[in-house]
């Protein structure tokens, strides 16, 4: 979401764009998770997926199958750019940590 204001200064337009952070979806706290595990190239959706399901990261594998490569590509340029709190950083590492600990245990 952004937000733009306008001023005039000697016959001059200023156009000044304001980018304000919105909370991060889970399925962008699924897919930050999954990325910092670095257990699988993230451009490989179905990979990704299977780790998603693997994980319970029921709202990533939602994402992953309603987009397009375009909003997937979209989805995970958001959850990199997203500036986590303390506590959702947290569950990012617990998560990824999981995603580490079954990757032993899934065949892709």
């Amino acid at each position: 979401m952004s937000t733009v204001t306008g001023i005039n200064y000697r016959g001059l337009s200023v156009v000044h764009t304001v980018m304000q952070q919105t909370q991060p979806k889970p399925a962008h706290l699924q897919a930050e998770a999954i990325r910092r595990s670095g257990e699988t190239n993230m451009f490989d959706m179905n990979t990704v997926q299977h780790y998603a399901v693997a994980i319970d990261a029921h709202e990533l594998v939602v994402a992953i199958e309603e987009a397009d490569n375009s909003g997937y590509i979209d989805l995970l340029q958001q959850a990199r750019s997203h500036e986590y709190t303390p506590e959702q950083e947290e569950t990012i590492e617990a998560t990824a940590q999981q995603a580490r600990d079954t990757a032993v245990t899934i065949e892709i």
